[in-house]
C-alpha cells in the first residue's frame, strides 16, 4: 500500500459494491503514445476503482511488481469510496490513453503537508516511467493547489522495493509506523506483523501544476 495516512478511510474499505465494466482498450507498451494527465471528475471513479483494483490486487496470473497479493487480500476499493474522494482538500489525478484511466493518485491536503496516495499504474503499462510522472505531476499539484511545504506517503513495512523507489525520488522514513489499517476496511493481512511505514520529503522547489490538461508520453524508461 502506497499512500494512506492512518485513521482516515479515503483508500477503500472493501465491499461488496459491483465495479461496472468497460471495454477495454488496447496498451501498446513497446511504442510511446500520447497520453493526458488532468484532475478525475466523480464520473472517473468507477474506471479508477477497477485501476487501482487491477495494480494492487490483481488476478493471480497477472505479473506486476506494485501489487500486494502475498501480503493481504480483499479488495483494495470500491467505486463509492472513489467518489467520496471528491472533496474539498483532496483530488485525483488520472492519465488517460485513448480515454482510459492508465494512471492515477491522489492528492489530500493536511494542514501545511499533503499525502501522496493511491498510486496506481496499469499492470501492462508498469515499469515504463509513468509512475514517476503521475507522482511528479501529484507532488506539482500538491504545492501550488495546496501549498504544501512537507510530502508524505505511506508503505507497506514488507515491500523493500517499494521503499527503495520512493528512497530514488527523494522520500526517506518519517519514523511514524502505523498497524496495517484492517479497522478500514481495506482488505485482510495474511502476514503477521504487517506495518505501515510513513515516508517523507520537503516539497522545496517543485515546478507549478498548471490547472489545464498536461500531454505526456506514455511508455517513457523509469
Amino acid at each position: 500500500m502506497s499512500g494512506r495516512r492512518e485513521g482516515k478511510a479515503a483508500l477503500e474499505p472493501s465491499g461488496t459494491m459491483g465495479i461496472p465494466s468497460t471495454p477495454r482498450q488496447p496498451i501498446l507498451r513497446d511504442t510511446p503514445m500520447p497520453c493526458r494527465i488532468e484532475e478525475a471528475q466523480p464520473t472517473d471513479a468507477p474506471q479508477i476503482a477497477r485501476l487501482v483494483n487491477q495494480a494492487y490486487r490483481p488476478a493471480e496470473h497477472v505479473r506486476g511488481w506494485t501489487h500486494e497479493n502475498g501480503l493481504v487480500t480483499g479488495q483494495r476499493i470500491t467505486a463509492e469510496q472513489v467518489g467520496q474522494l471528491f472533496t474539498d482538500g483532496s483530488s485525483i489525478l488520472v492519465m488517460r490513453q485513448n480515454g482510459v484511466v492508465v494512471a492515477c493518485v491522489q492528492v489530500e491536503q493536511d494542514a501545511d503537508a499533503c499525502f501522496i496516495n493511491m498510486l496506481a499504474t496499469s499492470p501492462a503499462l508498469q515499469g515504463t516511467g509513468i509512475g514517476k510522472q503521475m507522482i511528479a505531476a501529484a507532488e506539482a499539484l500538491a504545492v501550488s493547489k495546496y501549498a504544501a511545504v512537507l510530502l508524505k506517503m505511506s508503505v507497506v513495512s514488507a515491500r523493500p522495493e517499494l521503499l527503495a523507489y520512493y528512497h530514488r525520488r527523494g522520500y526517506t522514513p518519517s519514523g511514524h509506523v502505523a498497524p496495517y489499517p484492517v479497522h478500514e476496511g481495506v482488505g485482510t493481512p495474511v502476514r503477521e506483523g504487517l506495518q505501515l511505514l510513513e515516508l517523507q520529503k520537503r516539497a522545496g522547489e517543485l515546478p507549478q501544476w498548471e490547472q489545464k490538461t498536461a500531454i505526456v508520453d506514455c511508455g517513457q524508461t523509469q
